[in-house]
């Protein structure tokens, strides 16, 4: 479980002007759900999930990743975040002169598996589909195909939280279906957090929505709540209506 509790982050100091990226955040991604994060570029969506993934702190308030094992602080237990949460970025982060293979396995041993779990490895090579490529150099791959060794390679730890910037984008949609079904499923069992643009790929995954415009949560709900609030047929419309009202 994801808690965030009254978090903001300002990276200037001002006192003229709003310093804020986001301002008193609150919301919970609840265990073996997917929760969506939506808004406009610049809504402060990527500040909580640095945030979250322990890449920096709170101005203010405070952010906490629950699990079997206890209740951790982002902001001090850093270390332990890196271990328990998974993320993948908008723009993949990958050694590009590793093979898939090398890749995957470095990642295991920078948490201290050091290889050991194949039968976890294969698991997550079979579900991203990632088998014809394992011996395959990085840069070689296509943007689709490092796109979903971004996604192994958050995976292949097994965290209970995983947070997912776009993770289908660059797939064709076979490839999409495909990452739709596996996050489904990952949704079973997992704390998900899934920021994305496309709200076709919300009303497919979801079960809950933060809706964020300028900093500030305007809309937190489930899909069909937020299009029964303003009579849209579509997701999208009433997205809009959302931020045009706020």
């Amino acid at each position: 479980m994801i808690q965030v509790s009254h978090f903001s982050k300002s990276y200037i100091h001002s006192k003229t002007k709003n310093a804020f990226a986001v301002e008193d955040i609150s919301f919970t991604a609840k265990d073996a759900s997917i929760t969506g994060l939506l808004g406009k570029n610049g809504a402060g969506k990527t500040t909580i999930i640095k945030a979250i993934c322990g890449f920096h702190y709170p101005t203010s308030g405070s952010i906490f990743i629950k699990t079997d094992a206890g209740l951790y602080d982002c902001a001090c237990d850093v270390k332990l975040i890196h271990s328990i949460v998974g993320y993948v970025p908008e723009q993949p982060v990958l050694c590009q002169n590793l093979t898939v293979q090398e890749f995957l396995s470095m990642v295991l041993e920078m948490h201290n598996l050091n290889g050991g779990d194949t039968v976890l490895l294969q698991k997550v090579v079979d579900s991203c589909n990632l088998e014809s490529v394992m011996h395959k150099k990085i840069r070689t791959l296509s943007k689709g195909f490092k796109q979903r060794v971004s996604v192994a390679q958050a995976l292949v730890y097994n965290p209970p939280v995983l947070v997912l910037d776009e993770p289908t984008s660059g797939l064709d949609p076979v490839q999409k279906h495909e990452m739709y079904q596996l996050i489904t499923s990952l949704g079973k069992t997992k704390t998900v957090l899934l920021s994305t643009h496309n709200l076709h790929e919300v009303e497919e995954l979801c079960s809950s929505i933060c809706i964020l415009h300028s900093g500030h949560i305007v809309f937190e709900g489930t899909p069909d709540a937020a299009r029964k609030q303003h009579n849209s047929p579509t997701l999208d419309e009433a997205f809009l209506h959302i931020i045009n009202e706020s």
